[in-house]
């Protein structure tokens, strides 16, 4: 698995990106009507030359409840069709995971779905978010409608938050 910053990403490998997420998203409006933020780094999956499957990951600075946290967030995990169901994007997110407890200071994997996926990440150990999470749109301060999971690795006030602002695009 190939760990790439996203300055460093080849163009040809930002448009294989960009035609995965376009086909896998196809049917959700939600996801292909937001405004995503640029993860900071991409994790990759190849056969030969040809991506099989990617995460990204973004730094971000959030506040919960008036409290400042870290958070590592999850962005753009897509599986291509023949590989799902082979553990690829377990795979994938463990690699993420792994990346953001290694950072100092941080104190959670973030994500943002589709409420039809929350149960798959729940089966990988994700809690959801109960409390009201605001993000940019188009430079408007919204309510996310999608569901937000966590993946706490220290206590923090993400725990019992009743209001997290992402202080930026979601991603």
């Amino acid at each position: 698995m190939e760990r790439i910053p996203n300055r460093l990403l080849r163009a040809t490998d930002t448009h294989a990106l960009e035609r995965m997420a376009e086909a896998a998203f196809a049917n959700a409006e939600l996801i292909r009507t937001t405004e995503w933020a640029q993860p900071d780094l991409w994790f990759l999956e190849r056969q030969g030359d040809a991506i099989r499957g990617c995460v990204g990951v973004v730094w971000r600075e959030i506040v919960a409840d008036g409290v400042w946290v870290r958070v590592g967030g999850i962005a753009s995990l897509v599986v291509v069709p023949d590989a799902r169901g082979s553990g690829l994007g377990k795979r994938l997110l463990d690699r993420a995971l792994d990346e953001i407890r290694a950072m100092p200071s941080v104190a959670a994997g973030m994500l943002l779905c589709e409420l039809n996926l929350v149960p798959f990440y729940q089966r990988l150990g994700w809690t959801r978010v109960g409390g009201a999470i605001r993000c940019m749109q188009r430079g408007t301060e919204i309510d996310w409608s999608g569901a937000v999971m966590l993946h706490a690795i220290t206590p923090s006030a993400l725990d019992h938050a009743r209001v997290l602002r992402l202080n930026g695009l979601p991603w």
